[in-house]
């Protein structure tokens, strides 16, 4: 398997928490946007993990270790843990029991391969483990090389499933210069472009400031009006 050191492995509180993992006989793995960027050579900002326990079962280990840890997300699965003044998440792996547009319901899981199901595109479901070893499922790192969009899964059932991912999709545009979009992606992304009038004004907004965090923000903004989602 592909082994890779980025330099966010080298931070006191990410091996720490690596640390904490093996200490208390769990499995931990740095997930997503972090790995990604990491081999898009964007500066990694948030770094978030999954882990193979109960929440719960987390939660007592972190009480018990005086850690300072937030529970707001925790019917998600999702616990938060500030160290050293940096905010991490950490998630609970997990399955979709069931979706409606804007909420799913959870089931937790210590399966990676079923965590993996329910991310949205193959850039986003890198895995990387405390031995730098990468799991990559969906070939997400050769997606990046060819800066090719792709989502895990039929895609008109995963922007039912999520609704926001219409307008996620979009902001992934502005990860790359020239990016590869499916076609059959742009035209469900045309025919379900009314979806976004179910998600709250506030959670749209948070996605749109992310576009402008990439440098090829303009790719968003155009895709965004060429699929009609200024209404």
């Amino acid at each position: 398997s592909l082994k890779i050191r980025p330099t966010f492995f080298n931070k006191k509180s990410v091996k720490k928490i690596f640390r904490f993992a093996s200490e208390n006989s769990f499995n931990i793995w740095i997930v997503g946007g972090a790995v990604r960027d990491h081999f898009i050579k964007k500066k990694v900002k948030d770094i978030d993990f999954a882990f193979d326990i109960e929440p719960i079962k987390l939660l007592n280990l972190l009480k018990n270790s005086n850690l300072k840890v937030g529970i707001d997300h925790i019917n998600y699965g999702t616990l938060s843990l500030t160290l050293n003044k940096n905010l991490y998440y950490l998630t609970s792996l997990r399955e979709d029991v069931e979706t409606n547009g804007r909420h799913a319901k959870v089931r937790f899981t210590n399966k990676l391969r079923l965590d993996s199901e329910r991310r949205d595109l193959t850039i986003n479901a890198l895995y990387l483990n405390s031995q730098n070893e990468l799991i990559d499922f969906y070939n997400g790192v050769e997606d990046i090389k060819n800066c090719s969009l792709k989502f895990i899964g039929n895609i008109n059932k995963r922007f039912l499933e999520d609704n926001l991912r219409i307008l996620r999709y979009c902001r992934f545009c502005s990860l790359f210069e020239k990016p590869r979009l499916p076609v059959d992606h742009v035209v469900s992304l045309k025919t379900n472009s009314q979806l976004i009038k179910n998600i709250p004004k506030k959670k749209l907004i948070l996605e749109f400031h992310k576009i402008f965090e990439n440098k090829f923000y303009q790719n968003s903004l155009s895709m965004i009006k060429y699929v009609d989602l200024e209404h």
